[in-house]
């Protein structure tokens, strides 16, 4: 008997197995271009993300090479004016001439200026202003562009074929060609 009650129960566990691998079949046969889809959208939805991400890379990359070359660009800027200005003062201080110590107990007499020392910075700027003076009056007081002969030969033709086209489009021009008047 008991070998009977297992027949049973194995021939219903391999009839259970039997019916679900026909319904995973049908299942398949049905789903299986769905799921295909899916997978095939989902590898190229990938590979677009990974190409995206890769163009961003990219960009970055090349913020970050501009973002370099005008630091670099600044520095070596920063150091030119930095030099103009060292030069500057330079200049200034050997116009002065020698200055006199703090620490030094002697009243000693203040250096007399020399006339050419003081006015020398001033002379420059005179001069600079007055050629920047100059150069505005020229400016101002531009005189008209001359025209050669053959750009006047030029400007008359065109002027001449306008007021054709004028002439044209006016129709009593037209009904005056056809020999016919308005009447009035």
């Amino acid at each position: 008997m008991q070998e009977f009650i297992m027949g049973v129960c194995l021939y219903t566990v391999f009839d259970i197995l039997l019916s679900t691998k026909k319904l995973i079949l049908v299942a398949w046969r049905y789903y299986s271009p769905i799921i295909i889809d899916f997978a095939l959208k989902e590898e190229q939805e990938r590979v677009r993300r990974n190409s995206e991400r890769d163009k961003q890379d990219k960009e970055k990359s090349k913020c970050q090479y501009i973002v370099d070359f005008s630091y670099r660009k600044r520095l070596v800027m920063d150091a030119f004016k930095n030099f103009l200005k060292k030069k500057k003062v330079e200049k200034h201080f050997k116009k002065t001439g020698p200055g006199q110590k703090l620490d030094s107990g002697s009243s000693a007499p203040a250096p007399s200026i020399t006339a050419g020392a003081a006015q020398g910075g001033g002379i420059d700027r005179i001069a600079a202003s007055d050629i920047a003076a100059q150069a505005a009056l020229k400016r101002l007081y531009k005189e008209p562009p001359k025209i050669s002969s053959s750009q006047k030969k030029i400007q008359m033709i065109a002027q001449r074929e306008l007021e054709e086209e004028r002439r044209r489009r006016d129709p009593n021009y037209a009904m005056a060609q056809l020999g016919l008047q308005e009447k009035r």
